[in-house]
């Protein structure tokens, strides 16, 4: 996606961050970029008008999402959370907001598990957006902003069933070793590995 005036910049840490430029202003933008979060504030910063206001119903879903995000934004410029929870929170808990945006914010644990069963598709994706509401009930409930319990809790994983990594053979390496000649990173990495029988953590 190409907009006027938007550059992209790679940090340290691999983080990719969108900045609005035009004359003195330099700006991070919100959001994923192509959401409604995202190019609300490009628009806002390019026609110099504030932000919409948000349309969350007070005691919704969308509501509590919205506040919680706006904390976890806070807490990631204060070098309290991490900039890739807030990009992976942001991006579960629009998929709660879509099916129950609306819908009071004492959500029934019996709603998330159906969102939960409608996801059994792509299993990491569920089990993350769990983790990402887990997180939100227990920021909410500590703020007393909902009075039900956390609907995430006892919800059960995804099993998912797998016949593991199978072993390399010394083929293996050979033919990643051709592949990837000397001075290349990732032969590096692997002639390392070897060496030092690291562990993958």
């Amino acid at each position: 996606m190409r907009l006027p005036y938007v550059t992209e910049e790679r940090l340290p840490s691999g983080t990719v961050r969108y900045r609005f430029r035009r004359g003195g202003v330099k700006t991070t933008l919100k959001g994923e970029p192509g959401s409604r979060e995202f190019l609300d504030h490009y628009a806002s910063l390019r026609d110099g008008v504030p932000l919409p206001v948000s349309r969350a119903i007070k005691g919704s879903v969308e509501w509590l999402v919205g506040l919680y995000l706006a904390d976890l934004e806070r807490r990631v410029g204060n070098r309290l959370a991490s900039p890739l929870t807030l990009k992976g929170h942001r991006h579960h808990l629009a998929r709660l907001i879509s099916e129950y945006g609306e819908h009071d914010a004492n959500m029934p644990r019996s709603a998330l598990v159906k969102l939960h069963d409608k996801m059994g598709a792509t299993p990491g994706a569920a089990d993350n957006m769990l983790k990402a509401v887990s997180a939100l009930y227990k920021w909410a409930i500590m703020r007393d902003l909902v009075t039900c319990p956390n609907p995430a809790r006892d919800v059960k994983r995804i099993r998912r069933k797998t016949d593991g990594f199978a072993p390399w053979t010394a083929d293996d390496f050979a033919h990643y070793l051709d592949r990837h000649g000397p001075g290349t990173m990732a032969r590096r990495a692997l002639i390392l590995t070897m060496g030092t029988t690291a562990r993958r953590g």
